[in-house]
């Protein structure tokens, strides 16, 4: 009895020893992967047209949930080791936040590769297709100012096309050309917006999706 109880606690010690260091593993991983996804957003940093669900499925949802599984089989003991509570209510509020850290580490994991994929794919597929030029009416000018301790890097514009489709594009602080566009629609009151045109220029690539190449104000 007393060699059973000594192998329990073995056991247990073990578990928990090898659960600090799955700790540590997790903490390494999402500290990389935000640094890794926060890179991929601010150096390359691509604005498309026609992105419909399926290509939302393929390069953003199914990467997530692969990445869930993934993530769930590499820190099993991790995961059987939090849920392992005695209340229902414990039980619920360790899955949905066992829950929302997988979906977290998987869209900074899985998701940003397959961005990055993604673009890879995309501008292979453009390389010689010809720069097509399509204007559209200016519906709004958002500046983006961000809180007191926040910075917004987008301010957008609101645009709609002759069949009243609406889209977004984003203007970027950080980028020299666009933060001159953006000085000069905050000059400009709503009236005086909705009287110019966004023109863009995009390449056709696959499944219909166009990559938005350059842009200017008329």
């Amino acid at each position: 009895m007393d060699r059973r109880v000594a192998k329990l606690k073995e056991n247990k010690r073990q578990l928990k020893n090898e659960i600090k260091r799955n700790d540590k593993k997790l903490y390494k991983l999402f500290v990389g992967f935000l640094i890794f996804g926060i890179l991929n957003w601010l150096f390359w940093y691509n604005q498309y047209l026609n992105k419909g669900i399926l290509c939302d499925a393929i390069f953003v949802y199914l990467p997530i949930l692969l990445g869930m599984i993934f993530f769930y089989f590499k820190f099993n003991s991790f995961v059987k080791y939090y849920s392992d509570t005695t209340s229902v209510l414990d039980k619920i509020g360790c899955f949905l936040l066992l829950s929302l850290m997988g979906v977290m580490i998987s869209f900074l994991s899985f998701g940003t590769v397959s961005d990055i994929i993604f673009k890879s794919l995309m501008d292979y597929s453009i390389k010689d297709k010809p720069t097509e030029m399509q204007s559209y009416t200016i519906k709004r000018f958002i500046y983006g100012s961000g809180g007191r301790n926040s910075i917004n890097r987008f301010s957008r514009i609101e645009y709609y096309d002759s069949g009243e489709h609406e889209g977004n594009f984003s203007l970027s602080k950080f980028d020299g050309d666009d933060s001159d566009v953006i000085r000069e629609l905050r000059n400009l009151d709503n009236h005086q917006i909705k009287k110019k045109k966004l023109v863009l220029y995009t390449k056709e690539g696959f499944w219909g999706i166009k990559k938005i190449i350059n842009y200017k104000i008329n």
